[in-house]
């Protein structure tokens, strides 16, 4: 249950790190990706979630770079398609796939490190107000609401099915 702006607020601090300079982009963890197996290459294309964010990179020669969702707005700011890339991660052994820890941008210098926790759950959030309107999935599935004051709902889908007989726009 929540409005977006963590998710941007994350992406917009992604983007004040990597303008700083490459080392400000390192992470100061206890794990090295510097003694992980190293992968080169150019980027060929990103591969997307279901909702649209950036989880990894196809290189051209067919390698599939898997890296966290929640760092998708720094991997669009640290490569673009065309780049020539140096990937640091576990490899799988019978198919061309890399489990990325770190990405470096040849031609910049930019470096990403993916190690680290994942970004906190979100704090329970208490809403209240009118429903607007029911927001719906692309299948018509109620999906959210949207409530008088302009805040946006979502709802995981098993909260929107346990839900969907009490939500009812006012």
């Amino acid at each position: 249950m929540t409005t977006g702006k963590p998710r941007l607020r994350a992406t917009g601090l992604a983007a004040v790190i990597l303008a700083a300079g490459p080392a400000a982009a390192q992470d100061n963890s206890v794990w090295d990706p510097g003694t992980l197996p190293e992968t080169k290459g150019i980027v060929k294309q990103y591969t997307l979630t279901p909702r649209g964010d950036v989880d990894g990179l196809i290189l051209t020669d067919g390698t599939e770079v898997k890296l966290p969702p929640r760092l998708s707005g720094a991997v669009v700011f640290t490569v673009r398609p065309g780049d020539a890339v140096s990937v640091r991660g576990m490899r799988a052994r019978a198919l061309p796939l890399v489990d990325g820890a770190s990405i470096r941008n040849e031609a910049t210098g930019a470096t990403l490190v993916t190690l680290g926790p994942p970004e906190p759950a979100a704090d329970e959030t208490v809403l209240s107000g009118r429903i607007a309107a029911l927001l719906h999935g692309r299948r018509g599935e109620v999906n959210g609401a949207l409530l008088d004051d302009g805040t946006t709902l979502r709802l995981p889908p098993h909260e929107a099915a346990r839900l969907s007989a009490t939500l009812r726009a006012a």
